[in-house]
């Protein structure tokens, strides 16, 4: 991410009343909540898998990545599903989608990614308020680096939660 060059279009979400970006070039869509599947031995950022027009996508908690409180999935989060060009098929769910909005780069201040693994590579400073912008890369590199060090390979343990998403 650059301060300088072309102006970024984001997406604001809402998640336990707090605003936060993402660059909408990396959101493939945005749908209501569907079931998910847990997949055992995966780690608590893992809420599972979900089934969406018959293609499965992993399920992760942006919520635990952030340091938010739990909250129970209920019919109106929504599931954000992110592009293949920032993991392999992934999404989140979210409180709701407010707006889009364009924002000049000077007003995006980067944030160097860091061992803690958190999803957030920027802040936008806004006009009424400032809020964090968030990667779903870095959510995907975190997720992977956390399923490569769980003691069982989630997918392999999943073909009998895979038929039931089917």
């Amino acid at each position: 991410m650059s301060t300088h060059g072309q102006p970024i279009t984001l997406c604001t979400i809402r998640l336990d009343g707090q605003i936060y970006g993402i660059d909408m070039l990396a959101i493939r869509e945005a749908n209501q909540s569907t079931p998910s599947i847990r997949v055992p031995g995966s780690p608590p950022e893992v809420l599972g898998l979900v089934n969406l027009r018959g293609s499965i996508y992993l399920l992760l908690d942006i919520r635990r990545m952030l340091g938010l409180p739990e909250k129970k999935m209920t019919s109106d989060d929504l599931l954000v599903v992110f592009r293949p060009s920032q993991g392999e098929s992934f999404g989140i769910l979210v409180d709701s989608l407010d707006e889009t909005m364009v924002v000049p780069a000077r007003l995006v201040t980067p944030r160097e990614p860091d061992s803690s693994g958190s999803p957030i590579s920027g802040i936008i400073l806004g006009k009424d308020e400032s809020f964090s912008m968030i990667s779903p890369e870095l959510m995907y590199r975190r997720a992977k680096t956390l399923l490569g060090n769980s003691k069982q390979p989630p997918v392999q343990n999943s073909s009998a939660s895979l038929e039931k998403l089917a």
